[in-house]
């Protein structure tokens, strides 16, 4: 049982995205699918997956993504809404940009359309992209660099993995710092265009201008508390209550009625 129970979470909830159909899948709780125009997505089956089409665009949301101005909807209907942004202005993915703003969560987005492909996710980069290109020019995206490694795609560096991990800080890979052959992180605010294999960045999507510190701090509250308010509307929320000013902020802003439904956890 506890063998079964390490395999099913061996990689859960990741993705690898590449050209060419896998077979040798992590465990049995893999699915290959063919997406879209040649792409394959091999994923963990706990995965959330959404996938909406256009007459000229289909869009795929891997993981969660919660609308700000609409905080009951599905990620189904916040898909659709990413598809809509599309369809309003074809012939750029400027509204498709702009649509993304407005949305929370962890998840990446593949966007499949005549001019171009591309994957673009959260605004923090929570849902991590790496992605690596081959000598035959091929591009093959995961959200981990051990996937990568595991569909034969890189290898890991191992002495500058032995260094990371021996530092202290060592939390999250850093930036383009990524022990692993010919391996880039994507870096929150970019997209990567997968017909081109470039990275390029789209955000802020409009000239960035002065805000007032008050007004700043009303709209901090207002996306925090829609932030939390779309996560109780889909189930369980759980807060860790750390004392730092972080934990704090969240369970000041939520609204009372929700904030009845957070599950806090706390140590003394």
């Amino acid at each position: 049982m506890a063998i079964e129970e390490t395999d099913r979470m061996k990689f859960r909830k990741q993705f690898f995205l590449c050209r060419d159909e896998q077979t040798r899948l992590p465990s049995k709780y893999w699915i290959s699918r063919r997406l879209h125009s040649g792409w394959h997505l091999c994923h963990h089956e706990d995965l959330e997956i959404s996938i909406e089409d256009s007459r000229d665009y289909r869009v795929a949301l891997l993981g969660n993504a919660y609308d700000l101005d609409f905080t009951d909807r599905t990620n189904s209907e916040v898909t659709a809404s990413m598809v809509d942004a599309i369809d309003a202005e074809p012939t750029s993915f400027s509204g498709f940009e702009t649509r993304l703003s407005r949305l929370s969560g962890r998840h990446a987005v593949l966007v499949f359309g005549q001019d171009d492909d591309r994957i673009y996710h959260d605004a923090g980069g929570l849902k991590s992209v790496f992605f690596s290109k081959g000598a035959d020019g091929d591009l093959c995206v995961g959200s981990q660099p051990a996937l990568l490694e595991h569909f034969g795609k890189t290898r890991r560096e191992d002495s500058a993995y032995d260094g990371f991990v021996a530092n202290p800080h060592s939390a999250s890979f850093s930036a383009y710092s990524v022990p692993y052959e010919n391996v880039t992180q994507l870096l929150p605010n970019r997209y990567i265009s997968l017909r081109k294999g470039s990275v390029h960045r789209f955000w802020p999507v409009e000239a960035c201008r002065e805000i007032l510190i008050q007004d700043s701090a009303d709209t901090i509250y207002w996306l925090t508390k829609a932030s939390v308010e779309a996560h109780c509307l889909r189930g369980k929320f759980a807060l860790t209550l750390t004392g730092g000013f972080d934990s704090r902020m969240i369970l000041a802003a939520a609204d009372p009625k929700i904030r009845e439904q957070l599950k806090i956890a706390t140590s003394i």
